[in-house]
């Protein structure tokens, strides 16, 4: 009797953290941070732990792709430190620029950030309504 055993081997890379948007945030929690970089993960529950100054916000983390994970800070001390991100495939990486926590009541950034998502839809709605005026 033969017996043939298929063995799979898949190199993944080590994370490798690029960018943090916004770098700062009120130590209330509430800020939503972009993380971009490198094999940051190969889905939703391969990325373990992700941390923001020590602070784990993984619970948070939502998963667009092994380049970009977006998670909310949760409260935690005024402080500066690392972003840094765990995976099961290819285990831990810090980044090299560091998130502030600093001493504030509103997550100033996330404000910001919908300000200009708002801006950009009202921008694409006005150039889709020219586009049909100038058509009939």
């Amino acid at each position: 009797m033969c017996v043939l055993l298929a063995v799979s081997e898949q190199y993944v890379a080590r994370p490798h953290i690029q960018e943090v948007c916004p770098s700062e945030g009120p130590s209330t929690g509430g800020t939503v941070v972009t993380v971009r970089g490198r094999d940051l993960g190969l889905g939703r529950d391969d990325v373990v732990g992700l941390y923001i100054c020590g602070s784990n916000v993984v619970e948070s983390v939502q998963y667009i792709s092994s380049e970009r994970l977006v998670c909310i800070t949760a409260a935690w001390r005024p402080c500066v430190g690392y972003v840094t991100v765990e995976t099961v495939s290819g285990g831990r990486a810090s980044s090299s620029a560091q998130f502030t926590f600093t001493v504030g009541s509103e997550p100033v950034q996330h404000t910001q950030a919908m300000a200009r998502g708002n801006e950009r839809r009202r921008f694409s709605l006005s150039i889709l309504n020219d586009t049909r005026s100038s058509a009939r």
